[in-house]
């Protein structure tokens, strides 16, 4: 019976749990359409085909199959192993974290791939629910100079934060807190 469980958690801890809120649908769909357009030069050009920006991301994350899915999930899996990777040697060292994550099993890349994403799924939440960066303005400039370790970074600090508010000293550039 308790295998039976284990394999049914397993199961379902690892299939996608992104239902997006309507606010959250909307501003990927502005979003889409921003990376969409045929108008775009220059770095925003570069920026949509560089696996380390949003717009990668957002574009190529629902693909099937695709070149540029496997380099996102290729990307995705180096950082995440270096986040891990990163936080167990801190906690090695008795440093002090930057976010405070009671259980970092929760991040082991082996027992929750997922967790990246649904991070930054949720960290994008926050920012079409309470409008905590404004990547509209100026014409989304914002949403195309973005970095999915900028995302990670401030969803881990404000999914575990260490203290309550998050200090200036540890808050990041760009970031509303």
């Amino acid at each position: 019976m308790k295998r039976l469980f284990s394999v049914v958690m397993t199961l379902f801890v690892s299939l996608p749990v992104w239902a997006h809120s309507p606010e959250l649908t909307q501003l990927l769909d502005e979003l889409n359409a921003q990376y969409n357009q045929t108008y775009t030069k220059g770095a925003r050009e570069r920026d949509k085909a560089d696996v380390t920006k949003l717009p990668y991301f957002v574009m190529h994350v629902n693909e099937q199959d695709t070149p540029e899915k496997l380099k996102l999930e290729s990307y995705l899996t180096g950082l995440h192993n270096g986040l891990y990777d990163s936080i167990n040697m801190q906690k090695q060292l008795n440093v002090t974290s930057w976010f405070c994550m009671r259980d970092t099993m929760i991040m082991n890349p082996k027992r929750h791939p997922d967790f990246l994403k649904d991070l930054i799924w949720s960290t994008l939440e926050k920012v079409a629910n309470q409008q905590q960066i404004d990547i509209k303005s100026e014409n989304y400039i914002g949403a195309f100079g973005l970095s999915i370790n900028s995302v990670v970074k401030y969803g881990l600090q404000t999914e575990y934060p260490c203290f309550k508010p998050i200090p200036k000293q540890v808050q990041l550039n760009g970031w509303k807190y």
